[in-house]
């Protein structure tokens, strides 16, 4: 599975695949990510598109938090916030998770703590990779995920 900020290169996708290794499951900000709930249907369309937008895509961008428990469990707030992860990933069967993020998406980059957090205590290992768009970034990213990979199979 891949989760992270935009992915508007198929480059990293190709490479991981070009590697015998398949990308069952994204959620990336313009992948999958936008269309796993339905827009319900409001009186007004524009109102159902911004509470689908703002309230039920699991982005950090629009993460609200529930501050009404006094006492906060720190893997509590994990399984509320990824929940979601682990559904797909059981559903999917994935084998490791590939966090990435683009340079500078500080708010999926103050995630990948959590997440990584989160996806330990499911037992699925991850590997994060910062991306921009270099040319020659693949090169140095395609020997990381090899890594990655020789270890989840």
């Amino acid at each position: 599975m891949i989760w992270g900020s935009i992915l508007d290169n198929t480059n990293l996708v190709e490479m991981i695949e070009n590697m015998d290794a398949d990308v069952v499951i994204d959620d990336t900000c313009v992948g999958s990510r936008p269309y796993f709930n339905d827009v319900k249907i409001t009186a007004n369309p524009l109102d159902g598109l911004a509470d689908h937008y703002l309230t039920h895509i699991k982005c950090p961008r629009t993460f609200v938090a529930d501050y009404s428990a006094l006492e906060k469990n720190h893997l509590d707030d994990l399984k509320t916030r990824f929940g979601y992860l682990g559904e797909y990933a059981r559903k999917w069967k994935v084998n490791g998770v590939v966090m990435e993020a683009l340079k500078y998406c500080d708010t999926h980059g103050y995630e990948i703590p959590s997440v990584k957090d989160y996806l330990k205590n499911e037992g699925l290992p991850s590997i994060y990779l910062e991306h921009d768009y270099t040319p020659g970034l693949i090169a140095q990213l395609k020997t990381r995920v090899q890594g990655f990979l020789e270890i989840i199979t």
